[in-house]
């Protein structure tokens, strides 16, 4: 019975899903019950010690019971399936929440650096603010959670050129991108920038300088973005700020993905290193 149901519901299984809610279950149930009860017909047909008889009150027994297993089966997938919405629904809500966490902080950091240029270089100002209107509008450009891989580096370099402009050359950042089509993968938004951000924050060396290595490239199932940089082994900091925005990218990461991300940080005398892999997930647009 139960290897005949399946088969047969594998069979119109696209049929079915075509139909209505109601009329679906409707005609799963009776497709169930039939072929309960054909095989029920054969056992009892083919019985030796009853020929040509058909007991039927176990016919109908086998009937009911059939179709009220099937009600109960179908009642906890509806179940189910109402659980998984609303878990999806309560991780989009975490998720807005989280990057909203996010978006304010960026937002003043750069504009504290734009109201420096403004009494120094009010040209280079006005080109910053330039950068900062494309950086948004590529970050808030449509409801997602995710762009394309492509997106987070350019969205990267904008906030890079405003940084460039506070810290001069004592900034320097090392790009090795080694994938081919980055506009191919997604990405959960602004992952890669708070990770940037905190290692400009942390991470001036001996001489006063900040080093940033980032680099990204792929594997066979993930996506590998390394952030390194360096840092004044003299200095303890509490890294308050660093922890929050950290544990920010993993919750996010870990509502996006569940276990299957990855998320590690070394902290060595002189340099500090953050390594995130994530699934690759086609853009659609690509």
């Amino acid at each position: 019975m139960l290897l005949l149901s399946c088969s047969v519901l594998c069979l119109v299984r696209d049929s079915v899903a075509t139909l209505e809610y109601l009329n679906g279950v409707l005609c799963t149930a009776l497709l169930v019950v039939a072929s309960c009860l054909l095989v029920e017909l054969l056992a009892q047909t083919l019985d030796p010690t009853k020929p040509n008889s058909l007991d039927l009150s176990r016919f109908v027994r086998v009937a009911l019971a059939s179709f009220l297993v099937f009600l109960v089966v179908t009642r906890i997938f509806h179940l189910l399936t109402i659980l998984d919405s609303r878990s999806k629904a309560e991780a989009e809500s975490r998720l807005i929440a989280l990057q909203s966490k996010i978006q304010p902080h960026f937002l003043f950091n750069s504009l504290n650096t734009i109201s420096e240029l403004v009494q120094s270089e009010p040209e280079e100002a006005e080109r910053a603010i330039h950068s900062l209107s494309i950086l948004f509008r590529s970050s808030l450009e449509n409801s997602n959670n995710q762009h394309s891989l492509k997106n987070e580096i350019s969205l990267c370099n904008r906030y890079l050129e405003l940084e460039q402009w506070r810290f001069d050359s004592d900034l320097q950042v090392r790009w090795n991108i080694v994938i081919e089509n980055s506009y191919k993968w997604l990405i959960p938004k602004l992952v890669l920038q708070p990770i940037i951000e905190n290692a400009i924050k942390y991470g001036r060396s001996l001489d006063g300088c900040i080093d940033i290595l980032i680099d990204i490239r792929e594997t066979k199932q993930d996506v590998s973005i390394f952030v390194e940089n360096s840092k004044d082994s003299r200095v303890i900091e509490t890294r308050s700020g660093h922890g929050i925005a950290l544990d920010n990218i993993r919750e996010r990461l870990s509502v996006l993905f569940d276990d299957a991300y990855a998320f590690k940080i070394r902290d060595s005398e002189e340099k500090y290193s953050i390594l995130v892999r994530v699934p690759k997930v086609v853009n659609p647009a690509a």
